[in-house]
């Protein structure tokens, strides 16, 4: 059964079993104060979706790429494009994203990972 995009009863992360890593054990407190509350808000499994849907529209970009082509409301929501990188860590981690070939970047001109949606979507 193909999952909907905006199906978030069940958090991504427990849909397929697995924990999401987002702090690490020697961070400080504050990170995984911060953590806590992203989650607890809502606002990462909001962003998540978001990025899905950018990958879903973009197959292939790197994460600078997406934010590039992010619609004027998606980059308010999302306020930064390093959250983007961390939501397509996390989309990877739960497999939904996979990491295509490297290339260089049109926004950056770096050698970047590219992403595509894996089966399913």
């Amino acid at each position: 059964m193909q999952r909907s995009l905006f199906a978030l009863d069940t958090p991504p992360h427990a849909q397929h079993g697995r924990s999401v890593p987002t702090t690490h054990t020697h961070d400080p407190e504050t990170s995984h104060q911060a953590d806590a509350n992203h989650r607890d808000s809502g606002k990462r499994d909001r962003h998540r979706v978001l990025v899905l849907g950018l990958v879903i529209r973009h197959p292939g970009k790197t994460a600078c790429e997406l934010w590039a082509l992010a619609t004027p409301e998606e980059k308010a929501l999302l306020g930064e494009m390093q959250e983007v990188r961390r939501r397509l860590t996390d989309l990877h981690h739960i497999m939904d994203v996979r990491r295509a070939p490297a290339r260089t970047c049109t926004v950056k001109g770096t050698t970047q990972t590219t992403w595509d949606v894996t089966r399913g979507h």
